[in-house]
């Protein structure tokens, strides 16, 4: 069996001795895998110290724990810590300091985790990379990300998101990037911030505790002040150079010039990268998409990566689960394609779903979606403005659930709509609602459990 961590690092990274190899860490128990290290964390709706008994059964090589449950006996094998939460940062903080990758840090509003596993794909074409596993961007996801981190990666790209001030600062200190990379500024979680301008902030804390010599990629399709707060971030964290996609070509070091989609399935995409003019196609469909392209474009120049072997592996990418993934789907007695960007919703991500939606070619197109959550008092108004995109996109029909997106429903005209108060009630009548060879596009925040309808409709 092979482990990620030797008893003898782990006994430096912990302060005691520990008599076992182990690793990967997890705080699932349903997870676990043989030789696996499980750490019982205590969160505000369950205590990981309930599963220990159930890791150990997993073949856990141990556990770490504050104490052990009364209805377990003693054994070597559940080492006792103080706090669980502070041993895990120690084992992140000990194998980042191992680490000899290089670091590339991703946040954003929206398409961080899209353009963490895109970026990760290119850079395995080159040298071993890893990333965090699906959304692992929080205060559990990055340590425990880093507390399993293979020695011999040479590449590991990391996603950290925030829904409330301080949240970033410290998860960036924990991971000291060399390259940090700020996708887009939008207003998803706005309602937990008391301004656009404080979430900008927020945001530009990616840069703390960057490497000497990093770099910055930043999409300049922001406002003066918001940039300014941006800059200043990165010049107090002694950023030295800051690279800029997503604005006019000539402010701007990558630019889309064109892009066209082709046959549904594949985008033809030109760019502008210096100088040079450049051509790609890829799998991944969405202009949204082409912009984040730019970043990874910038990231594996600065790295020193071949740009045609990179431009080249662009044919190899799809979109991902939840991300705009293209599903044909046969059920009801009906063939109909589905578009998958139900994992989450914001504004920005929302109205760049339907834009994309615009470019696809179809006669029969619906649009189900479903409420964008945490946007605070202006919640109802920006539900409103995305009327103009939907009628834009060439939707034959238009499915709202949630009491949000009512007042989105109430104000659209001259297309067939259907509303619902939640996905169950959804479910309960979509058969009835989809025609043979229509492509429905399903978009919504999470905690409305808009996927389950993709999943059901799927499977």
């Amino acid at each position: 069996m092979k482990y990620i961590w030797s008893k003898e690092d782990l006994s430096l990274a912990l302060n005691q001795d520990i008599g076992f190899d182990g690793g990967p860490v997890s705080s699932n128990s349903k997870e676990i895998k043989p030789g696996d290290i499980f750490i019982a964390l205590k969160g505000g709706k369950t205590d990981g110290h309930n599963y220990i008994e159930d890791a150990l059964k997993r073949d856990a090589s141990f556990v770490i724990a504050s104490h052990i449950p009364s209805k377990l006996k003693q054994t070597e094998k559940i080492i006792i810590v103080e706090d669980t939460y502070q041993a895990l940062l120690s084992l992140a903080a000990f194998r980042r300091r191992q680490s000899k990758a290089k670091f590339i840090s991703i946040t954003g509003s929206c398409g961080k985790t899209s353009t963490k596993f895109y970026l990760t794909q290119i850079l395995s074409k080159f040298a071993k990379s890893t990333c965090s596993q699906a959304s692992f961007n929080n205060y559990l996801g990055v340590p425990l990300t880093l507390a399993s981190l293979p020695l011999d990666a040479e590449y590991v790209v990391m996603e950290i998101g925030t829904n409330h001030l301080d949240e970033i600062k410290p998860l960036a200190q924990l991971v000291k990037s060399d390259i940090a990379i700020i996708t887009n500024v939008l207003s998803a979680h706005i309602g937990n911030f008391s301004s656009f301008h404080e979430l900008v902030y927020e945001k530009a804390q990616i840069f703390q505790g960057t490497l000497p010599n990093a770099i910055g990629i930043i999409n300049k399709s922001l406002d003066t002040k918001c940039l300014e707060i941006i800059q200043k971030e990165a010049t107090l964290n002694g950023i030295q150079k800051l690279l800029y996609f997503g604005g006019e070509k000539s402010q701007v070091d990558a630019a889309v010039l064109d892009y066209k989609l082709l046959d549904n399935s594949l985008a033809q995409v030109q760019i502008q990268v210096g100088n040079m003019i450049l051509n790609y196609t890829t799998g991944v469909i969405g202009k949204h998409n082409a912009a984040n392209f730019l970043a990874i474009i910038l990231a594996c120049m600065h790295l020193e990566l071949d740009l045609d072997k990179v431009l080249t592996s662009f044919k190899d990418l799809k979109n991902i689960d939840g991300r705009g993934k293209i599903i044909s789907v046969t059920k009801f007695d009906k063939s109909f394609k589905i578009i998958d960007d139900a994992f989450n919703a914001n504004p920005g991500s929302t109205s760049a779903a339907l834009e994309n939606f615009a470019h696809f070619q179809s006669e029969q197109k619906v649009v189900v979606l479903s409420d964008m959550l945490e946007l605070g008092k202006d919640s109802l108004t920006f539900h409103q403005n995305l009327k103009p995109t939907l009628i834009k996109s060439g939707a034959y029909k238009f499915i709202a659930v949630g009491e949000m997106m009512k007042h989105l429903y109430d104000h659209v005209e001259g297309i067939e709509k259907h509303f619902f108060q939640d996905t169950n009630k959804l479910l309960a009548s979509i058969h009835d609602l989809i025609v043979d060879g229509d492509v429905l596009l399903f978009k919504g925040s999470k905690s409305t459990n808009l996927h389950q309808a993709v999943d059901f409709l799927k499977n």
